[in-house]
């Protein structure tokens, strides 16, 4: 069973005997949805530091992705990956003594995740997943690992596994999804959803402007400080819109609103209005979106097609790093995760073979509010993402199994700064 179509039809045979797996019936009307998707096209996804996806739940068993050798020839024919699911599109691999496999992504707009499975796989032995960029975005261990789906870009390109150390029973299958209609739990328009639970934050309020109207308020207990909003914006065909969110009547959020629809996750970045210390007391905040002609303007003016929308989340969990606020749990690569430490500007991560990988942050600690901070591997700075002073904290890489990297926190020049590094694991359920 080399191709999609045999897996396809290996999954239908299996559910039929599964414990638990939908009726005849379910499985026709699944399938009809399936094609009716392939012929909608949906939007991009906006990136953001704040969003990635989080933990996995599948349809039909699976039991691919432990080093055990004690695994089975099939994969899910759905995942579920922060709460949308996910259909199977492509599939390779599943040949007995195969140390790569490659799958070609062709051209699409649909988001994709990508499953890496082995069977037989030795102790201390690796599989590595390689995006369309050639970047390392996954890595599977022998000895008892798992890799959850990953999400790729959805452009087109060679996904591709190479694997070391295998035998000639190590079996590898690298399988490709795409993000069908069905969304999450949460506040939606019917493409797009702030989800309940993004992270540690909690969904508490929010909703999308009516058709036709120039503006829509909302309600929420206090205090400010303990929450967060995501505000989207999309103009329609009208060049001229701006978006701005006011909280008591002072506007907080204020810009041109963009020519694409709001993305289908829409709740993935933040908005943080600070501790303003006349609205902190305030037991009920009053949040309107509206739309306007100028920036910052605090007359409303109603335009056609425009798609715009908040979710106000209570903040999850944070601990006080270098004078940030930095949360406790995040999401990130595909899973959740949980701040583990925060050891000061450098650390020497030991992460064995068969340790779980850390995602890797920065808080810089003030001074110039302009100044760069970055981090540097092993003395080398260059390729992470630095931050302004003024910014906050960020996140910038993951540390995989079986590397030991020293990370020290560095300026422009690549002299020690002031702040942390943070590193997080991830959570057992995620």
């Amino acid at each position: 069973m080399t191709d999609l179509d045999d897996l396809r039809a290996q999954l239908q045979r299996d559910a039929a005997s599964v414990t638990g797996a939908p009726d005849p019936a379910r499985l026709g009307q699944v399938q009809r949805r399936i094609r009716a998707i392939r012929r909608r096209r949906h939007g991009a996804m906006a990136v953001a530091v704040a969003a990635v996806v989080a933990a996995v739940a599948v349809g039909v068993p699976v039991l691919v992705g432990r080093g055990t050798g004690d695994v089975a020839d099939r994969v899910p024919e759905h995942v579920t990956v922060l709460g949308f699911d996910y259909t199977i599109a492509q599939a390779a691999g599943g040949v007995r003594g195969g140390a790569g496999v490659t799958v070609e992504l062709p051209p699409g707009d649909l988001q994709r995740v990508a499953l890496v499975s082995a069977a037989h796989l030795p102790d201390g032995s690796q599989v590595t997943l390689f995006d369309q960029y050639d970047r390392v975005v996954g890595r599977l261990v022998g000895g008892g690992a798992e890799l959850p789906p990953v999400p790729i870009d959805a452009v087109p390109g060679t996904l591709r596994v190479a694997a070391n150390d295998v035998t000639d029973d190590t079996v590898l299958r690298l399988t490709v999804y795409e993000r069908t209609d069905v969304l999450p739990e949460g506040i939606t328009n019917g493409t797009a959803v702030y989800r309940q639970q993004v992270g540690g934050a909690t969904l508490v309020e929010g909703g999308f402007l009516p058709d036709g109207a120039s503006s829509v308020s909302f309600q929420v207990e206090g205090p400010l400080e303990s929450l967060a909003f995501s505000f989207d914006c999309a103009r329609g065909a009208d060049t001229g819109v701006v978006g701005s969110m006011a909280i008591d009547g002072d506007t907080v959020v204020s810009g041109r609103c963009g020519p694409r629809s709001i993305a289908e996750d829409a709740g993935t970045s933040w908005t943080r209005p600070g501790n303003d210390a006349d609205r902190l007391d305030a037991r009920i905040h009053t949040v309107t979106i509206f739309t306007s002609d100028r920036v910052f303007s605090e007359e409303s003016v109603p335009f056609d097609g425009v798609e715009m929308g908040v979710g106000i989340y209570r903040a999850g969990p944070a601990v006080l790093v270098s004078g940030a606020h930095v949360d406790q749990i995040i999401e990130a690569n595909g899973r959740l995760w949980k701040l583990e430490e925060a050891p000061g500007r450098r650390v020497r991560l030991a992460v064995t073979e068969t340790d779980e990988p850390r995602l890797i942050g920065i808080v810089a600690g003030g001074g110039d509010p302009l100044a760069s901070v970055g981090l540097a591997r092993n003395g080398r700075t260059g390729g992470t993402p630095g931050i302004q002073s003024a910014t906050g904290w960020s996140l910038t890489r993951i540390v995989w199994p079986g590397q030991s990297p020293t990370l020290t926190l560095v300026d422009e020049r690549g002299r020690p700064a002031d702040g942390s590094v943070l590193v997080y694991r991830p959570l057992a359920d995620g």
